[in-house]
């Protein structure tokens, strides 16, 4: 049976606005957790096998935004870039980090100041994830509002 939260988030999803990325291989047990968290809440995502290989997909996809997720030392590859270009998407950018300690530490920094969240359990994924859409149904909202007091307005004599 599925969760109220998981309903809601079928019923008000759009599958051509929000898509998941995900950076790593099947075999990383944190990546299939995450996975398998998406595909049981319907969400639609694709797994990449490294950051170059998730930027080609960021660039192509038809989606308006979206959550790139992987592991913290996938993500923060090549300074961050991965990072970069995903805002510059309307995209956001989940990093999974079992521990944070030494260089874990400086990377997590990094991450943060750049607009990433960092996670060290996949099951936190499903609450962001949840977020975020809420948040996108309300800017469609808004935009759909701006929209509408454009138009022309016809005067009807009664």
């Amino acid at each position: 049976m599925k969760s109220d939260s998981t309903a809601r988030m079928e019923d008000n999803r759009n599958k051509a606005d929000f898509s998941v990325i995900i950076i790593g291989t099947e075999s990383d047990r944190l990546i299939t957790r995450a996975a398998g968290m998406f595909q049981r809440l319907d969400v639609d995502f694709v797994i990449c096998r490294d950051i170059y290989e998730g930027i080609a997909n960021l660039a192509q996809s038809p989606a308006r935004s979206g959550l790139v997720v992987g592991r913290l030392e996938q993500l923060s590859r090549e300074k961050g870039r991965l990072f970069d270009k995903a805002a510059q998407a309307g995209w956001e950018c989940c990093c999974l980090a079992k521990r944070i300690s030494g260089n874990t530490r400086t990377r997590a920094i990094q991450a943060m100041k750049s607009g990433a969240v960092v996670v060290n359990d996949p099951g936190q994924l499903e609450g962001l994830l949840i977020r975020m859409m809420r948040r996108d149904l309300w800017r469609t909202a808004a935009v759909t509002q701006k929209e509408s007091d454009n138009l022309p307005t016809a005067e009807v004599d009664v």
